[in-house]
Formats: C-alpha cells, structure tokens, sequence
C-alpha cells in the first residue's frame, strides 16, 4: 500500500504472512519519504493498515512488526504507539531485529 500526497508517494507499507513467527499479519518495508517526515503521515498510514485493514478487514487480532535494536528512534517509537517486543533476531555481527506485536481487540472465548 502507498500513500500519495499532491501525486508523489510519500509512504509505504506492505503486509505479508510469517507463519514461522506468528499467525498475525506482519507488516514491513514500512518507510516515509525524507520529504514527508513529520507531518504525521508515517502515523496516518500506520493507523489506517492497523484498523481498516488488519483489524476491520482481515479481522485479525493483533499485527506483528520488526525494527533494529540499534535504531535510535524507532524502537521507542513503536513501543509507544502500543507495539511490545515478544521476539529477538541476530542482525548481522553487531545489531539485533525486534519483533514487536500489537493486539487490535481481544478475543472473546465463548462458553460451551
């Protein structure tokens, strides 16, 4: 998915399946033009594929991401927008990629 603005694009996001990680979709490639940084367009387009798409549509319960260790803004940044670290990667000799999840709504267990 991208997002255009004034007929550039100035995000993007993928979403793909994991399975040897999660069931959860997983989403990546996730990147904001230099040019739209700031503007809250990393976060619209986040919230967008976290609502309208992962959670109203493919009605899943939680989606999954990763980001370096070493990055020096976007772990804390996911971890604020709701995202918590269930995993851990070697990245090359001196870096370590985090999963992160975050849960969409919970799932109810009816009784029998």
């Amino acid at each position: 998915m991208s997002l255009e603005i004034d007929g550039s694009i100035a995000a993007t996001i993928l979403l793909k399946n994991l399975p040897e990680l999660t069931e959860l979709p997983f989403l990546y490639w996730f990147a904001v033009l230099p040019e739209f940084k700031n503007q809250g367009v990393g976060n619209r387009v986040l919230t967008y594929v976290e609502e309208v798409i992962v959670r109203d549509t493919l009605l899943s319960s939680g989606v999954v991401l990763a980001t370096s260790k070493n990055h020096p803004w976007l772990l804390p940044m996911y971890e604020r927008k709701g995202y918590q670290a269930f995993h851990e990667r070697p990245l090359g000799e001196t870096d370590t990629l985090v999963f992160l999840k975050k849960t969409l709504f919970q799932q109810v267990q009816l009784a029998q």
